[in-house]
Parts: structure tokens; sequence; C-alpha cells
């Protein structure tokens, strides 16, 4: 007992008959598409952009280029052992704190095969 709201929306639908047929883009995407290309072209516009993300003021920008440059992060969460409650670590002395981090970073170094236990 299907509806008209529980189909594919992939589908075509008998009641939408005024759609563009398949492939044919959206004139105003297609517009919006060659309007900003003809900006990432500009030379004036790679040059302003080449100095903002030198000066660390690209915003956005900045993670788009390094996504396409050398890949989108993985979102992962940290391993369980990872998770302190910042309350905890709230409470922990700076020479405490320093120790964590000195053994935090001989974990990393051994689980990437750099050094020895």
């Amino acid at each position: 007992m299907g509806t008209k709201k529980n189909e594919n929306l992939s589908q075509p639908s008998a009641l939408n008959r005024r759609g563009r047929p398949k492939g044919v883009p959206n004139k105003v995407t297609r517009e919006a598409k060659e309007v900003c290309g003809r900006i990432i072209d500009d030379p004036k516009y790679r040059a302003a952009l080449r100095k903002r993300m030198i000066e660390g003021t690209a915003g956005a920008m900045e993670a788009v280029v390094w996504a396409y440059a050398k890949g989108k992060p993985k979102d992962e969460a940290p391993p369980p052992q990872w998770n302190i409650d910042p309350a905890t670590l709230a409470t922990m002395s700076t020479e405490d704190l320093e120790k964590a981090l000195g053994h935090a970073e001989i974990v990393q170094n051994f689980l990437s095969g750099k050094a020895k236990p």
C-alpha cells in the first residue's frame, strides 16, 4: 500500500509533467557556473586569492584549497583512551599536562614506527 509520498523520489512522477527533461541543466545553474568560471579564471582574482592564502585571511577558501590539494581529512573520533574529561584537564598542573603530552608523543612515534619503546 504505497502512497505517492513513499515512492522513490528519483522516479519521474506521473503528476509532475512540467519538469526539465533528464540531463538538461537548470538555466540559472548554467549561468551561475559561467559567471563563477569567469571569476575563477581571472588572473587578478587568483593573485588576490593567493595573497589572502599566504596572509591567512582566505577564510573557508583555505580549507577548500587544502582539501583539493591534500584530500579532505578523515573525520574520526579519537581513540577512547584519549577522551579525557575537560574538568580533569582543568585540575591538572602544567607539569602533569607536559608529562602527558610527552607520553602521548612517545606513543605516537612508536605507533608510527619512528621509535622503539
